[in-house]
C-alpha cells in the first residue's frame, strides 16, 4: 500500500535527484510514479484485493491521510547493493505511517 507524493514535495524531490551524482547505471524512474510505501503486501489472492481495499478506505476515513514530512536522501537497500534512491521521513511521520500501518 502507498501514498503518492503531493506535487510540491515530488517538485522539491525532483530538484534533489537532479543535482545528485548517480552512478550511471541508476536511473530515477517517473517522478510521478514515486510514492511513499506504507505496506507491502506482496502476491494477494484476487478475491482479497477488494478486502484490502474497503479496509485502506475505513481507516482513511477514520485518521485521514498522514502528513508526509521528508528528512534526507539515501540509499537502498541497506546492507546490499544500493539499487534505489530513498527519501526518508522524519520522526513523527514515521510514526504516523506505523499507525496506518498497524489500523490496516
Amino acid at each position: 500500500m502507498a501514498i503518492n507524493l503531493p506535487p510540491e514535495i515530488r517538485y522539491e524531490l525532483e530538484a534533489i535527484v537532479a543535482e545528485l551524482k548517480l552512478p550511471v547505471w541508476m536511473r530515477p524512474i517517473d517522478s510521478r510514479d514515486w510514492h511513499v510505501t506504507v505496506l507491502f503486501l506482496g502476491e494477494q489472492n484476487e478475491g482479497d484485493v477488494e478486502k484490502v481495499k474497503t479496509a485502506i478506505r475505513e481507516v482513511f476515513i477514520v485518521i485521514g491521510a498522514p502528513a508526509i514530512n521528508l528528512q534526507k536522501i539515501t540509499y537502498g537497500p541497506a546492507g546490499g547493493e544500493a539499487r534505489m534512491v530513498w527519501a526518508k521521513a522524519n520522526g513523527e511521520t514515521s510514526q504516523d505511517l506505523g499507525v496506518l500501518q498497524n489500523r490496516i
